[in-house]
């Protein structure tokens, strides 16, 4: 009953990071020995069935070190198959030779088509492009990423939307009985909603309990679409609307404050920066609008809608698969459209009546995919395809 886990690094900050470190927490709670292999390790484990065995990488260029961290992962994989055949050893990330692999981050090709729309204008995207055909990182990611999908030992790649295994099929020809589709889950035991929390930081952040308050949370501002979100608030100012919107998380901070103070929208724009308590910053808001131009299954949309928030989301991102338009949120069908953001938030602007009802329906949507079920969806597929 031995599971050898494999990613960069083993922490409780990120979406991935932190699927891996609960779920590593939900096996060993199970009764597995369960061995991470990490590049970094900032956050410890709980449960005494897991080790943490760190990988050392030399001070090397980010490409290369990827790619040591890959090879370095391989050879103590394929040792571990070695030694113990019947044992599990699960791949996340950049690694190419595993039982299972979760593509969590969806395909790296496909992405790099999706993040040169984070530049403005031609010119831009061009040098975009340019940067990375000469960047090292970029052709490194795609050699191992075929390596990876191409990969004969592999008996199931585990994706985490239908957006993600049409990349794995269209792209690599990953065949599709191997695909097997497990949405991310949410930790409804932290995220929920809580109207007297809702009063409390509402207070604390001087907001008033009839302002509607849009909301924005990513670690990468750029990719997840902030500067769009912002000329949609330009368009309902110039147009008399009140707001607020609540940003919270990093990526280029310095450029989008900036960018907020010339465009006279630091009267409706509470930045936070990088928050530990997120969950309270999703309690003080009433709409999420996450306008991403590359998401495979973005936890943040689970986890706003878990506290109660209506999800404004783009279509880019494999979690609004589980929205239907006009009942438990809205799709934004061109994330790069900022009328199109901007027409969903005057609907809700307009119609508050009808926020009370949607924010019930989200609710109710992710209380369908509690944390322990995903969880308990990839132990089956482990049990499955390991012989454990």
């Amino acid at each position: 009953m031995n599971i050898y886990i494999f990613y960069k690094n083993y922490q409780t900050y990120g979406g991935q990071e932190k699927f891996i470190y609960n779920l590593s927490h939900y096996l060993a709670d199970r009764g597995y020995n369960i061995t991470v292999y990490a590049q970094k390790v900032k956050d410890k484990p709980t449960n005494k069935n897991i080790k943490v065995k760190r990988v050392f990488i030399p001070p090397l260029p980010r490409g290369l070190r990827t790619l040591t961290f890959a090879v370095l992962s391989f050879l103590i994989a394929k040792r571990v198959k070695t030694v113990e055949p019947d044992s599990c050893v699960f791949g996340f990330g950049k690694t190419f030779y595993q039982d299972i692999y979760r593509s969590g981050g969806g395909v790296h090709l496909y992405y790099f088509q999706r993040a040169i729309l984070k530049n403005s204008g031609s010119v831009g995207r061009f040098f975009y492009r340019m940067k990375k055909y000469l960047s090292l990182s970029h052709w490194i990611n795609i050699f191992i990423e075929r390596l990876t999908f191409s990969c004969e030992i592999t008996r199931a790649f585990i994706v985490p939307s239908n957006f993600v295994k049409e990349q794995l099929a269209g792209i690599y020809n990953v065949d599709e009985r191997k695909i097997k589709v497990v949405r991310n889950g949410v930790d409804l035991t932290k995220f929920y909603f809580s109207e007297k929390k809702r009063e409390f930081f509402r207070r604390k952040l001087n907001i008033d309990s009839n302002t509607t308050v849009f909301c924005f949370v990513s670690t990468n501002h750029r990719l997840k679409g902030l500067k769009f979100l912002l000329m949609s608030l330009r368009i309902l100012k110039q147009k008399g609307y009140k707001f607020k919107l609540v940003v919270a998380g990093s990526g280029d901070d310095g450029f989008f404050l900036k960018l907020i103070e010339r465009w006279d929208l630091e009267d409706c724009v509470i930045w936070l920066g990088k928050r530990r308590d997120i969950e309270n910053v999703y309690r003080v808001c009433d709409v999420l609008v996450y306008p991403t131009l590359f998401d495979a299954a973005s936890s943040v949309v689970l986890e706003a809608m878990a506290c109660g928030l209506v999800p404004v989301a783009s279509r880019y991102n494999g979690t609004t698969e589980i929205i239907v338009e006009g009942v438990n949120g809205f799709v934004i069908k061109d994330p790069t459209d900022s009328d199109e953001i901007a027409g969903k938030m005057e609907y809700l602007l307009k119609h508050k009546d009808k926020l009370q009802i949607l924010k019930e329906n989200a609710i109710k949507t992710v209380k369908k995919l509690p944390t322990t079920n995903v969880f308990g969806e990839i132990e089956k597929i482990i049990r499955e395809n390991c012989h454990i």
